[in-house]
């Protein structure tokens, strides 16, 4: 197995270099993080964190809380997390958060002295680690854009992707509006308002008869379109879906009834997962840059386990447009 000494030999700097590398990599030279980038790859080299522990009075562990791993956006998040831990030497640690007895559980993990720090995508969840159980680690909150004005927090955007897709299906065409997606959380009302809002001020128009919110998974995206076609209700020219995996749902449906994407109605998602890209047609879907958020994200958190302050740092979504909502030829 290759030790630190070896990824030195082969980069060509001191081991004193390389462990600087492991720690705080943007603080380098982009030359010489490169060479050491390579020879970590070369070598296979892996930082053996209890080792590393002994030295330093630190776990080397972090906490990675998110409500939820079978939606596809929060298991990518994990995953980018976990192996941005892992080229640090650090261990991830997976808590569930999604309700208050969750956040309980693993706020008394946190407080065990198990963990270095926690990153956390807040819903209220971080809030309640910080201030209501005091689980005494550095915490970074990742999420939505609000108006807190804790510093260690990583912000994200949701509007303006929203605002992009309107103004995309407008100028294709669009007249009305659907929209399918909870409402039940920060990151849902947050994209209904946008949604709301650029409908205010252009011609576009949300239809109140195609706009469901009893659905979170792709099960529950295909029984609310499901419900929408045995009701009756003409269908708008597009359908604006809270993630791609209720869109998926309701693709599902739409092609069970025989009704075509995007000739007959336009489809968009948000995440811009990998399944937004597999599936026929391809989904048009608001991209956020989950591997710069998750890599700033740890940065800040390895600030704050050294004693250093932090500021928050915000990144804006983007659209990815694909064939279903592209207007048939």
């Amino acid at each position: 197995m290759a030790a630190i000494k070896d990824v030195a030999r082969l980069a060509g700097v001191s081991v004193a270099a390389v462990s600087k590398y492991l720690k705080t990599p943007d603080n380098m030279r982009e030359d010489t993080r490169q060479r050491i980038a390579e020879a970590i790859a070369k070598l296979n080299y892996r930082p053996n964190p209890f080792a590393q522990s002994l030295r330093t009075g630190r776990t080397n562990i972090v906490a990675i809380a998110i409500p939820e791993v079978d939606n596809p956006y929060f298991n990518k998040m994990f995953k980018l997390l976990q192996e941005y831990c892992e080229e640090r030497g650090l261990l991830a640690m997976l808590l569930k958060n999604s309700n208050m007895e969750q956040a309980k559980n693993a706020a008394s993990i946190l407080k065990s002295g198990l963990v270095d720090g926690v990153i956390c995508y807040d819903e209220g969840q971080a809030d309640t680690f910080i201030m209501e159980l005091e689980v005494g680690v550095p915490v970074v909150k990742v999420g939505p854009v609000t108006d807190s004005t804790y510093p260690a927090t990583v912000g994200i955007d949701l509007r303006t992707g929203i605002e992009k897709l309107c103004s995309h299906l407008e100028q294709t065409g669009v007249h009305s509006l659907g929209y399918i997606g909870p409402d039940s959380d920060i990151s849902s009302v947050q994209k209904i308002g946008a949604v709301q809002r650029y409908c205010e001020n252009s011609k576009m128009f949300l239809d109140p008869a195609v706009f469901l919110t009893d659905c979170h998974t792709y099960s529950g995206g295909f029984d609310c379109c499901q419900k929408l076609l045995e009701s009756g209700v003409a269908l708008p020219d597009a359908i604006i879906v809270e993630s791609d995996m209720i869109a998926l749902g309701v693709l599902k449906c739409l092609s069970r009834q025989g009704i075509r994407v995007p000739q007959d109605i336009r489809l968009s998602g948000y995440d811009n997962t990998d399944i937004s890209q597999m599936s026929n047609p391809s989904l048009t879907s608001v991209h956020i840059p989950l591997d710069d958020i998750c890599r700033t994200a740890l940065n800040m958190l390895c600030a704050m386990i050294r004693g250093e302050s932090v500021s928050p740092a915000i990144f804006h979504t983007d659209l990815e447009i694909r064939t279903s909502t592209m207007p048939p030829k």
